[in-house]
């Protein structure tokens, strides 16, 4: 496999690790992108994809562990007040 093909792989990688992360952050898959568009492992297209694929990646997870959150919330809150009758 090229290098090329190796940082794509890499990239696309850590870009799936962030929807699982407990701390979704699209920052260090940011400064993977941006280290092998400087070594000119990717080119300026890839970039901005990768870029935009991670932020959406963390905004989507984020708003997942919000939504799971507020569900354990509401459920302990039901429990609390009788509302499991």
């Amino acid at each position: 496999m090229s290098r090329q093909a190796d940082a794509v792989v890499m990239i696309e990688r850590q870009i799936a690790q962030i929807g699982t992360s407990q701390y979704p952050d699209a920052e260090f898959a940011k400064g993977m992108i941006q280290a092998n568009y400087a070594h000119g492992l990717i080119d300026e297209r890839q970039l901005v994809d990768f870029e935009d694929r991670a932020n959406e990646a963390a905004s989507r997870r984020r708003l997942a562990l919000r939504r799971e959150s507020m569900g354990r919330r509401l459920g302990a809150l039901n429990l609390l007040h009788g509302g499991a009758q």
